[in-house]
């Protein structure tokens, strides 16, 4: 989904269509309401495992956003059913922060994950980040 404000009870709607599809690959761009985003994607997650790529444009996360993505994409990794992609490209205000990437790589290298892309772009990291890496 891509630059459509949809208010919650929209996503609510929505969400089965997403948990009972077939769908590879989830990407939402440009949505302001990143709480009601990281809850659905959660949810779409837990029920869903079809979902092997997740991506995430231009929405702005607070970390407890990026640790309900991330405890979602742990969970899936933990059952056999791994996440291959994730894209957070522009999500933080400021720049990505040492314990939000902290956070971000354990969970993508969970349990049964192999192989994984990860995409950052545009979240301005620095050199501080790069000890992490």
């Amino acid at each position: 989904m891509n630059q459509i404000e949809l208010p919650k009870s929209v996503l609510d709607i929505l969400r089965p269509a997403f948990e009972e599809s077939r769908i590879k690959r989830v990407c939402f761009d440009n949505y302001l309401h990143n709480r009601d985003m990281a809850d659905f994607a959660k949810k779409v997650l837990q029920t869903n495992h079809f979902v092997t790529k997740l991506g995430f444009g231009a929405i702005k996360f607070a970390q407890e956003d990026v640790e309900t993505l991330c405890d979602a994409i742990k969970s899936r990794n933990a059952e056999g059913q791994p996440i291959k992609s994730l894209a957070l490209a522009g999500c933080f205000e400021g720049g990505i922060d040492t314990r939000t990437l902290t956070t971000v790589l354990a969970s993508t290298t969970s349990g049964s994950a192999k192989e994984v892309g990860l995409n950052l772009y545009g979240n301005g990291m620095s050199s501080r980040e790069a000890t992490v890496i």
